[in-house]
This record gives structure tokens, C-alpha cells and sequence, in this order.
């Protein structure tokens, strides 16, 4: 280095100290001097506070969860992360965000499975991670009495489904599946089955082509997203809409269980006993086995800069065209289902409305058995059991109940007629 070189550089490092303790912008004035003698403009103090902020967040990640480490690591990544938002207009980080978001997402999961999560749920709620409350047998029964009120014919159906034997019945598991076209035409080539069993019709089956003009979505009830438009008869914007994950808050309009809206997370809670993830890209839903995919990274990828990626989580029915319900590990509970089903070829997807009253583990054989089936999710018919699609002639076909409504939305939209939102 030359005597000149050397005197400049010996310039920059007295201009850094006499810069921290004035009100000279040494950033802007480091980075000229460093642009003329080739070297790199030291740090500023803030620089070294996202330095040490990213050395924090992996030292956290990389730590195993204890029942002593949790509340304190949490903390730590809820001061970091408002620091972040609390920048966003000077450009924020959100790839820190981000790691902040996903390390807390372990440390939840490590508190919902091995401690008692309600101290927990106001620290969590602030990192974007809503743990569901358990539900009381009062409220249960309240809930029960609301249903009866408002859709008597299904509860009592349900209620008298439910009364005696437990046993499957053999014919979902060995009887003869058909699917025969109903003749109603849907835009842009959605088809649309008959579902029957042994002779008998027990639902509907509307499949979407690979090459259908269509985009499939994914949306929770908000000013965002599908908030202020009717998804019922009126409607001119969806082919078919179904309720989709499960529902826990009606008050903040929050899913009960993973959820994310183009890149915006909803809710970023993983249930433990949950393995359906659904995500829909590109106008395509896929569904990933959460027993074989850690969930991490694909939320990750959900939550990149710039992502349309849109993702929830719900209860895994079938994979890789097998019934995957446990016979005596899941709810025996009978009731009208409705699933998600991607086909084995690429971009194949659609809705199989089950109108039978049938338990999980049943409909997992009904459902493996229908042709070219891959995979399967659970869809929400409860209290928030909203669904239906539009032929071509205008008719209209409710698959759920024309009075429900619904904090999710799993729908298919047309490409080829553009937006036609119609208002309440």
C-alpha cells in the first residue's frame, strides 16, 4: 500500500472516531472515502446491532427447548422482532423477520406438546403463532343447541348417525366406487361426478383438468382478502368455494391452525396432530405429509419477499392413494365430509363432497379408492360449513349449508372471465 493510500485510510479511521461522538452522517461520508481508496466503510453502530440481532435469533435456533428456555427465548424474539416492524419504513429486515417468525413457530410447538400453553398464548399471539383454547363441555353443549337451532335436519341426522355401534361398515371399505358424469357443465372444464357406492348415490365428486383455465385460492376472512363479498348464490366470481381449515376465533376472524394468505401469515400455529399442509402456488394446490415433510421450510418459503405462496393445515386423509386415518386413533364421530383431493397427475385437483354420514377413518377408504386419487385433506363442515358451485347454465348447488359462513375459503376462480365480485 502506498504512502498516499495509507494516509487516506488512516484519515478514515480518525474520521470514524470523531464521528460517533458528532452529528457527521459517517456513513455517507465513510462510504465516499472508502469508494476513493478501495477498502470497505467500517460498520455503523446500528449495522452492528442487526449483526448481533442475527447472532441472537440463530443462537436461539439452534438451541434445543427446554421448560426453562422458553419463555425467555421467546421474549428475546418478540424484542427483536418489533424492533424489525418498528423499521419497516426505513426498509426492515425480513429475512431476520422471518427467522424470528420460524424459531419461535419450534419453540410454540415445544410448549403445546410438553407444557401447559395458556401462560403462553398472549407471547405467542404477538410473534403471529395463535394456540387454539381448549374448549369446555359447556361450550361444547352450547355450540351443539346453536346447531340445533339453526340446522336442525343435520343435527339430529347427526345425532341419530352417532347413536349405537362404532364399527365400520364394510362397504366404504370394500364396496364398489363409481363416479358418473351428472351432465351439469362447469366453466372452463371443471367436471362434475355423481359419487356412488354400491348403486347407491352418496354425494358429488368436481374434478379440475390439469390444463383447466382456472386458479385455485386460498383466503381467511378479512379486510384483505375475501371480507365485504358474497360467496353464495350471487356470486359471479367462483366456479366452486368450499370452507377450508378450521376456525377458532370469530372475533379476530383467526384460523385454528396454520395459515398463510399470499405470503401474509395468518396464523402461524403448527398443530402437532395435523398432518395435511396445503399449498397453493401458481394457481395449483399441492398437499405435503407433515410426518414426511418438515413444515419449517415450506413456511419459510411461504414467507419469502415477494411470495404468493398461500398455505393451511388440516387433517390428512389419504396419501400416495392410501387411506392414512388410523382405524382407532381418530374421531369416530359420523357426519357429512367433504375433502381436498389432488389427482396423480401433475396440477389434477377438485372437491369429493361425501352427503352420507361417515367417520374419518371410512371416508379415507371411500376417498383412496376413487380413480388417480394421490392425496387427500379434511375440509371444514362444522358450524362453518359453506360450499357450493355454479354451472354454466346459472344453476346453483349448495354442497354445504346455505346459512353458514366461514372464516376460510378454498375456492376455485375462472382466468378466462376475469374478476366478477359481487358485492353483499
Amino acid at each position: 500500500m502506498g504512502d498516499t493510500q495509507f494516509s487516506l485510510v488512516s484519515l478514515a479511521i480518525d474520521a470514524y472516531v470523531l464521528a460517533r461522538n458528532s452529528n457527521v452522517n459517517f456513513q455517507q461520508e465513510a462510504e465516499k472515502l472508502a469508494a476513493r481508496v478501495g477498502v470497505s466503510a467500517p460498520k455503523t453502530q446500528e449495522a452492528d446491532q442487526v449483526s448481533l440481532q442475527r447472532k441472537e435469533v440463530a443462537r436461539i435456533g439452534n438451541l434445543e427447548p427446554t421448560q426453562s428456555n422458553v419463555r425467555q427465548n421467546l421474549t428475546i424474539l418478540l424484542t427483536i422482532l418489533k424492533d424489525i416492524y418498528k423499521k419497516r419504513n426505513d426498509g426492515g429486515d425480513p429475512a431476520l423477520a422471518r427467522e424470528c417468525q420460524l424459531t419461535a413457530i419450534k419453540y410454540v410447538t415445544f410448549v403445546y406438546e410438553k407444557m401447559n400453553p395458556e401462560p403462553f398464548v398472549d407471547l405467542a399471539s404477538s410473534l403471529g403463532i395463535f394456540i387454539p383454547t381448549k374448549v369446555s363441555r359447556s361450550q361444547k353443549a352450547t355450540h351443539v343447541a346453536s346447531q340445533a337451532v339453526n340446522n336442525p335436519g343435520h343435527t339430529l341426522g347427526k345425532i341419530w348417525e352417532n347413536i349405537g355401534t362404532t364399527a365400520h361398515r364394510p362397504e366404504y371399505a370394500s364396496g364398489k366406487v363409481e363416479l358418473a358424469p351428472t351432465g351439469n357443465q362447469l366453466s372452463d372444464g371443471v367436471e362434475s361426478y355423481a359419487l356412488i357406492l354400491n348403486g347407491e348415490k352418496i354425494g358429488e365428486v368436481l374434478m379440475v383438468p390439469e390444463k383447466a383455465a382456472v386458479s385455485a385460492s386460498y383466503q381467511v376472512y378479512s379486510d384483505q382478502d375475501y371480507a365485504g363479498y358474497n360467496y353464495g348464490e350471487n356470486t359471479k366470481d367462483f366456479i366452486l368455494f368450499t370452507s377450508a381449515n378450521y376456525s377458532s376465533n370469530f372475533v379476530d376472524n383467526i384460523p385454528a391452525t396454520l395459515s398463510i394468505v399470499d405470503g401474509v401469515p395468518r396464523n402461524l400455529f403448527v398443530s402437532p396432530q395435523m398432518h395435511g399442509l396445503v399449498t397453493v402456488e401458481n394457481g395449483r394446490p399441492r398437499v405435503s405429509n407433515l410426518k414426511l415433510n418438515p413444515p419449517l421450510p415450506i413456511i419459510s418459503g411461504a414467507l419469502a419477499p415477494g411470495s404468493n405462496i398461500s398455505l393451511f393445515q388440516s387433517n390428512l386423509i389419504v396419501d400416495g392413494g392410501h387411506n392414512v386415518v388410523p382405524d382407532q386413533e381418530s374421531s369416530a364421530t359420523r357426519d357429512k365430509r367433504r375433502v381436498l383431493v389432488t389427482g396423480t397427475e401433475p396440477g389434477r385437483f377438485g372437491i369429493v363432497q361425501v352427503s352420507s354420514f361417515v367417520d374419518l377413518h371410512e371416508l379415507g377408504n371411500l376417498v383412496a379408492r376413487l380413480p388417480n386419487i394421490g392425496s387427500a385433506v379434511n375440509l371444514d363442515t362444522g358450524g362453518c360449513d359453506l360450499a357450493g358451485y355454479r354451472a354454466t347454465n346459472g344453476s346453483f348447488t349448495w354442497l354445504g349449508d346455505v346459512n353458514a359462513s366461514s372464516i376460510t375459503l378454498f375456492g376455485v376462480r375462472s382466468n378466462s372471465n376475469g374478476p366478477k365480485l359481487a358485492a353483499r
